[in-house]
């Protein structure tokens, strides 16, 4: 089966996550080192294992939504979705890698940090944004199956989505 655009789209954000998840996890092994050793990175570990989780997280389920596209929109391509995947993962990637290399991680709703703020509310916004877009291609696919046709699907929008 030849992947069509926007499933190849998701394929490659995929793969930079986990290449951003394998970095990270190097980032990790550094950042665990005992503060007397010259191989310690300098930042708190657990920020930088959420950056590694997430990364992995959003790359392996990515590689799965590039799959179930065919099925969820069999006759155009969904290219704002795509799009907004590629902009909630960039926002959320985006926030934890500033929170790791802050040594927080970016879950205080009220924090002393001025930035700390800023980057829940980025991480926050990122995160709602690539997960509805999960969420639509999960329904999409799920009402498929069960043969029915999901609403507006039948040229009703008028868009290329």
């Amino acid at each position: 089966m030849e992947l069509r655009p926007s499933a190849r789209a998701l394929v490659r954000l995929a793969v930079v996550l986990l290449v951003v998840g394998a970095g990270a996890g190097v980032w990790q092994l550094f950042a665990a080192q005992p503060p007397h050793s010259p191989f310690q990175a300098g930042v708190l570990e657990a920020p930088v294992a959420q950056l590694r989780r997430t990364a992995i997280t959003y790359g392996l389920v990515l590689v799965v939504g590039a799959w179930l596209l065919p099925w969820a929109w069999p006759d155009r391509e969904p290219r704002r979705l795509v799009w907004t995947v590629h902009a909630g993962v960039v926002l959320t990637m985006g926030a934890l890698l500033y929170g790791a290399s802050q040594s927080f991680m970016g879950l205080q709703i009220t924090d002393l940090r001025t930035d700390a703020q800023v980057v829940f509310g980025v991480r926050m916004l990122g995160q709602a944004l690539s997960i509805a877009c999960l969420l639509v291609l999960a329904y999409r696919v799920v009402l498929r199956r069960a043969g029915r046709e999901a609403p507006g699907s039948a040229g009703e929008t008028g868009g290329s989505e």
